[in-house]
C-alpha cells in the first residue's frame, strides 16, 4: 500500500524537506513529522516531564510536597469583567459610585 502524499505549495519548504531527508537518510514524511512534532512542543510552551521533574528536584530537593508547590503557584482568576463589554465606557464613567450624603434629618 502506498504512503499518503504530502502536498506542499511552498517550493522552499519542499526543497528543504527533501534536502534534510537526503542528509539524514530518512523519508520526507519522517522529516516533516519530526519537524512538526518539535514545532508543536515548542509552540505549546510546555516542558517535557523529564525536564519538569529535573527542575522540581533542583528547586525543591528530593523531598517534594507536590500539593504545597501547586498551591504556591496558584493565582486567583478574577473572572470576566462584565462592565467592559456590557456597558459603554461613557456610561460607566457617569455611574461611578459616590458616597451618599449624610442626612441631617433625624
Amino acid at each position: 500500500m502506498a504512503e499518503p502524499q504530502l502536498s506542499v505549495r511552498s517550493l522552499k519548504a519542499r526543497d528543504l524537506a527533501h534536502r534534510l531527508a537526503r542528509r539524514e537518510r530518512r523519508s520526507v514524511a519522517e522529516v516533516v513529522e519530526r519537524a512538526l512534532e518539535a514545532y508543536a512542543a515548542r509552540a505549546a510552551g510546555g516542558e517535557s516531564a523529564e525536564d519538569f521533574y529535573a527542575r522540581l528536584s533542583a528547586d525543591y530537593g528530593s523531598d517534594v510536597e507536590l500539593e504545597a508547590v501547586i498551591r504556591a503557584g496558584r493565582r486567583p482568576n478574577p473572572g470576566p469583567d462584565f462592565w467592559s463589554f456590557l456597558i459603554p465606557t461613557s456610561f460607566r464613567k457617569r455611574c461611578v459610585r459616590r458616597p451618599m450624603p449624610v442626612s441631617s434629618h433625624g
